[in-house]
Formats: structure tokens, sequence, C-alpha cells
């Protein structure tokens, strides 16, 4: 693959995709006699399945029991408040007209919390192919005056909805929705749209939907249909509504470059549009006839906002001018050495700071911090494996095949960076431990556990081969590879019949760590007839993730970026079921699709890298101030781990989070003599390094696309 330019390309036949017309639908639908709530929704082939557990099935109002009504709709009370609910039909899409009434003829009702409607869509992802028969909530979002989304299929068809009215809040239904203890939970049961609720809301959502006056009925219309493509969502909901539906075709840039924005559900004569700058100056735009404007002269860095109005709809897209590629690599590598050394515990995510630090040292060096953080690295290192032995040791969790397959990446790296060969020959003790785990069928594992997919031990052997290779090692180096082809054979074979730590559900990083390394084995591979038969398998494994992917939501925040809803554990986060996104492991999609785009040459999956590494690098503040990762949940009732009274402590606090920027906590969060204790939760264990893969994959595009081929490629920005 020839070197390309890493920066933002707008490719034409990605860009219409999200303008393509919807596909016609004539849905027809099922639900119980008895209290209205749905069980299938069905459009030609396709089928959508509602949940009809009590607590879960719906559509149905939270804690309310709903009975016919005698013309065709349902109604039920709960105190003061009347519900009614019913369906109908609008352009061959099944239409839901519910309202809630104040009967009190004297007073007004406040909510307590929230007065929700449950969506009753079956998201539960449990096992092996029963995944492909349910949908996942992958995009919900509120806007002043409406609110839209859709829940995905991997099979890649998805049930599109939006309310016409506005909508206060939204809610995934977790598995331990709102438990305040650390537990592993995997699975989303539904969705339900918080109609009215108390607050406080993020600034972009509908504010003071929390009163019924005396009297007072709310109404909301909801559509819902079925499309053949999520790309087919926005032009849906347009259709339906004449609602404005933003796409653009990047959502973040660099200085000097411009942003095509395209306006569906547009009338000329009614639309308006205007754009706001970081500093708050704004500037009205023309949507033209074709409902496409052109955003120019961005000269500001930082978060910018689009507002386009329509039919007395307002919707909002989120854009954002970066720095150099080059300053985040810099600005992390300044970050880990100066604020937040890593620590060497229990798990790879405690000193993943290690991986992106020891790149820049090959790309750009820095010698004052790499030699401390080389120097630092070695001296820990005995802390979690014995280095005679290159056994780790029995405190620090040797069973993590992860663990020690990171450390193998990370000597390899430090071998690149400085030419030793020392470095080299500890990688090689290390990765035959990894390779010592290697079982019959290819897979490596350990308890009982399919750790291939855990992060990527394959693609460290592979590398560490190379490495070997290079160096002369013939001998290891044919052992090694071997190895990693033998781990992705057994991938081949599984697809996405595979397994993870935890409790089991179509997860995002075991599909994307199994699709990068089948992609990164295509491109290892010599034989042309196994090399597309890794590239074939690569693509049909990402087809089927995209449900876990944020690629048409018009936020530059998350645009992109995969969801995990398990990993605030990672800053002793409560509840730690909640959604990242994007989280640090939004870098194994990444990686991906980058190697996807080296292995078959398709241009789509390298603008797909760019659009979600530009919202990925937004964990990295214009200040240089870095953050964990971003929750798109806009009201979470939470515990936020705090510093504590004293330096070297810690303590917990009450707080509503949403839509919003979380801290690390690793910073302060650790012992005065730098080390790890073996208990967790505790100083010094927290997990929050996870953010560095961002920057890991950052370094290794900035190899594969800028090759750094001369001594300028070390002194030149280059974006």
């Amino acid at each position: 693959m020839k070197s390309v330019e890493l920066s933002r390309k707008i490719f034409v036949v990605v860009f219409a995709l999200a303008t393509a017309a919807c596909t016609n639908s004539q849905v027809k639908y099922a639900n119980d006699p008895s209290d209205g709530h749905l069980t299938r929704l069905t459009d030609g082939d396709i089928s959508v399945v509602f949940r009809t557990d009590n607590g879960h099935s719906g559509p149905s109002f939270e804690g309310v029991v709903l009975r016919p009504s005698g013309d065709g709709g349902f109604i039920g009370e709960k105190g003061p408040l009347r519900y009614s609910l019913k369906y109908g039909r609008s352009s061959g899409n099944l239409v839901i007209d519910c309202s809630i009434t104040n009967t009190d003829e004297e007073n007004e009702y406040i909510v307590p919390l929230r007065e929700s409607l449950v969506m009753g869509i079956d998201c539960e992802m449990i096992s092996y192919p029963q995944w492909d028969e349910v949908l996942f909530p992958t995009l919900l979002r509120c806007e002043k005056d409406y609110c839209w989304g859709y829940f995905a299929s991997t099979k890649g068809h998805a049930l599109a909805f939006v309310s016409e009215d506005p909508v206060a809040s939204y809610r995934l239904n977790y598995e331990f929705e709102g438990e305040m203890e650390m537990v592993w939970g995997h699975r989303i049961y539904t969705a339900s749209l918080d109609l009215l609720h108390k607050g406080p809301l993020p600034e972009r959502h509908p504010q003071g939907l929390d009163r019924l006056a005396s009297g007072e009925t709310k109404s909301w219309r909801i559509h819902m249909g079925i499309v053949d493509s999520a790309d087919e969502v926005p032009a849906a909901i347009a259709k339906w509504t004449d609602i404005p539906m933003i796409q653009c075709d990047a959502y973040t840039v660099g200085l000097g470059e411009k942003i095509t924005a395209n306006v569906m559900g547009h009338s000329p004569e009614k639309s308006a549009a205007t754009l706001k700058f970081p500093s708050g100056k704004t500037r009205c735009l023309d949507v033209g006839n074709q409902g496409r404007c052109v955003l120019e002269g961005l000269d500001e860095k930082g978060l910018y906002s689009l507002y386009v109005s329509n039919n007395g709809h307002t919707s909002e897209a989120s854009l954002y001018v970066r720095e150099s590629w080059e300053w985040y690599l810099d600005a992390v590598r300044k970050y880990i050495a100066d604020r937040c050394p890593p620590l060497m515990g229990g798990s790879c995510e405690q000193y993943y700071g290690y991986y992106p630090a020891f790149k820049a040292a090959f790309i750009k060096p820095d010698e004052e911090r790499d030699s401390y953080l080389r120097a630092r690295f070695m001296s820990h290192l005995p802390l979690i494996v014995d280095t005679t032995t290159w056994i780790p040791r029995d405190n620090r969790n040797p069973h993590r095949v992860q663990n020690w397959s990171t450390i193998t990446g990370m000597l390899v790296d430090l071998w690149r960076a400085t030419g030793s060969e020392d470095y080299l020959r500890k990688a090689t003790r290390m990765g035959d431990y990894v390779c010592s785990h290697q079982v019959e069928d290819g897979s490596y594992r350990n308890q009982g556990i399919h750790y291939t997919c855990v992060i990527y031990p394959a693609k460290s052997i592979f590398d560490l081969a190379a490495a070997e290779e290079e160096a002369g090692m013939t001998e290891e180096a044919r052992r090694h590879r071997e190895s990693a082809f033998r781990a992705c054979e057994d991938l081949l074979g599984r697809l996405d019949n595979i397994g993870t730590e935890g409790e089991l559900t179509f997860e995002d990083g075991m599909i994307a760590c199994s699709t990068l390394q089948l992609a990164y084995a295509g491109l290892k591979c010599d034989d042309a007839a196994k090399r597309l038969q890794y590239a074939e398998a690569a693509e049909k494994m990402i087809a089927k993730h995209r449900c876990l992917e944020q690629n048409i939501i018009p936020d530059c925040r998350m645009h992109g970026a995969t969801e995990r809803y398990w990993e605030a554990l990672d800053i002793f986060f409560a509840p730690n079921q909640v959604m990242n996104s994007p989280h640090g492991w939004t870098g194994w999609k990444m990686m991906a699709v980058l190697y996807l785009y080296q292995l078959t040459g398709k241009e789509d999956y390298l603008h797909d890298f760019l659009d979600t590494m530009g919202s990925c690098v937004q964990l990295m503040d214009l200040d240089g101030k870095l953050r964990w990762g971003f929750l798109p949940d806009p009201y979470v009732a939470a515990r936020v781990c705090i510093p504590g009274s004293s330096p070297h402590t810690m303590a917990f606090q009450d707080r509503i989070i949403g839509e919003q920027y979380m801290d690390l906590i690793s910073p302060w969060c650790r012992q005065a003599d730098g080390k790890v204790p073996g208990g967790w939760p505790s100083v010094g264990s927290a997990g929050d390094g996870t953010v560095y893969e961002i920057f890991n994959v950052l370094a290794e595009a900035i190899n594969i696309l800028q090759p750094p081929s001369s001594p300028a490629f070390q002194k030149t920005p280059r974006d």
C-alpha cells in the first residue's frame, strides 16, 4: 500500500450513503390485546422482536398497567396522571400516539424523577447466534424539539424512530440498571424515552419538561420503521416528518479544511442555518436549493455547533477543528511522563501508557522524556514478572494473556526506538510465555477463557516475529509467526462464535479484536488465496460490528466511536453500566479498519479511520489535559471517585453525570511510592490507562500512512 497523507479526505461514494433515499416500508405489527405492548414488527423478511417480560415490554409507560380503551387504544392511571397509547400508520410505517394528562383540577404535577415510555425492543444479546435476532440500541438522541435514533442489527438493517415532539431525555435499560456496586454486566434489555424528566439534563436537551399544569395534557407522536441499512435512517426520518436531518462529510478537521453539510428534510423557503464558533461568534449560512452548505473559514480550534431549522424543528450538529496529529502524540507523551507515569499492576490497563510513549520515541524522539520512561519501565518490570525466568508474578494475574502480549509489544517498540537487541531478546522470552498458552485449536487460552481476542495477542506475536526476522533471529521468528497464524486460523473458523472475559454478549472488543487480527493476518500472508480468505472474513466481521458504532451521529465528540458500557470500573465509577463512547478500546475498531484499508485498498475504510480518530483525539483537550472517556448517557445518578482529605487517599461523592467527558483518576489516585497494591479497587489500582490505546493507534497509523523515511520526518510536523 502506498504512503498517503494522514489527513481528512472526502470520498463521495461514502458520503452518498448518508444521503440515499430511504427504502419504501410497509410495516406490519402484532401487539398484546390486553395491554397493547408490541410483540413483533415486520417489514418483508425483516422482523423486530419485542420483549414480553414485566417491566421491559413495550411500548408501555413505566409503572403503569394499560388496558383497552374501547376505541382501539389503551389507557391507564397512576396517581393523578392518565396515560393513553394508540397505534396507527403513516407512509406505511408505524405511528404511536401517546399522551399524559394531569387530572388533578387544582394542583400542578411535579415529576418526581421521570415519566418514561419503555420502548420494549429486545436488545439483550446473549449468545451466538441469538444476537443476530435482536437489535442493539445504537443511537438515541434528544434535540430541543424532537427525539430520534435507531436500533441496529448485526445483519445490517435497523429500526428507526423519531418523536415529532420534544422528549426530555432517554435511558438505556441496563442489566444492572442503577446498581451502585461494581458488577460486571454485559447486557442491555431495552431502551426508554423519558418523556418528562426532572433533570438536570444536558443543555442540548429540551429544558423544563418536568411538570404538568392542572388539567394539562402533553402528547407525543412517534414514528417507527424498518430500513435496510443504518445509513438510511436520516433520510427516512426526514421523509416521515420534514425534520431537518444533518449529515456531514466529516465532523473533525484540521485548520484550513472545510466541511460539507447535507440537510435532508429541507425546504429552501423555510430553512435557516447558523454556525457557532468556539469563541461564541456566529455566522449565518445558506443551505441552498440542494440542501447543502459548505463550511469554510474554520479558523478557530475547538468545538463548533451547526444549527439548522426547518418546518418548526431545529437540529444540531457538533463539529471540531483539531490540532495536528503529531501534536497529539507529543501531548500524550508529555502527559504520561510529566503528569501520570504508568504503574505496574495486575492489568495491562494500568501500564498501557508506555505503548504510545515508546512509539512516539521512534517517530519523534524526546530524549529526556524517552530515557526517563525507558528507565522507569525496566526498573518496574520485575514487579510483575520474574525477568530471569520470564514467568509472571503470582499476584499479578498471570492468567491474563493480554498482560503479557502487551509487555511483548512494548519491548518490541523499545527495540525499534533504540536499536538495542537486549529489548528484543526480552520480548522473545515474554512472547514464548504468551505462546505457552496456545491450545490445540490454535487459540490462546487460560482458565478456559478464549484470550486471542482480548486485546490482540496474535498481532503482538506477529510484530515480534517481524522484529526477530529483521534482527536475524530466524528460528525464533519462524516459531512465533507460526503461532500467530495458528491463532488467526482459529479466529477464521469461528468468526463471531467466540468468547471473551466476563459475561458473554456481542461485545465490541471481542469482535473488533478478532477483526483487526484477521485483517493483520491477511497482511502477513504470502498466499493470495488465503489473503483473500482473511480479507473476506474481516469484512464480514466489521459489517456485523457496525451495530456497535456511532457512524451517523452528527456529533464530533462521538462520531465513529464504538459503544461499551461496563468500563466505568476503570475510574471506580458507579453504576458500572454506563455508556462509554469513545473509550480507549475504540482504538481496536480503528486498527481493524486501518488494516482493512491496507488489505483491500477500499478508501471508505480510511475515511472511517480518520472520522473515528477525529472524535477520539478530542479526549486530549487543547490545553493538554487528557480525559478518560466520553459518557453519552444524559442522566446518571452516579458515585464518583474523588481525592480524599489527605494525600494518596480517595473518597466517593454523589453526582449527576450526563453527556460529558470524565477525567482520569490515576494521576492522583496512587500510592506515594508509586507501587500498586494487590487489591481492587484501591489507591493505585485504577485501570484508566485504557485511553492510551487511542494514541498507540495514532502512532501506528503515522508509521503506516506516513513512514519516517528521512531525518526530516523527526523535525517537521506533518498533518
